[in-house]
């Protein structure tokens, strides 16, 4: 585990600031696509409230 952090920390800024995007873009898909979800199936979220 210690060796896989060193490799992260030799890395360049560039290549931490696009994983950083990935991620950031990774969460950002989820988030949407849980809205869609809940706006195709209306259903569930009247049951909820």
């Amino acid at each position: 585990m210690d060796a896989v952090l060193t490799r992260l920390t030799l890395l360049p800024r560039g290549l931490m600031t696009v994983a950083v995007v990935a991620a950031a873009a990774t969460a950002l898909m989820a988030v949407c696509g849980v809205v869609v979800w809940m706006l195709l199936h209306p259903r569930r979220a009247r049951l909820r409230a």
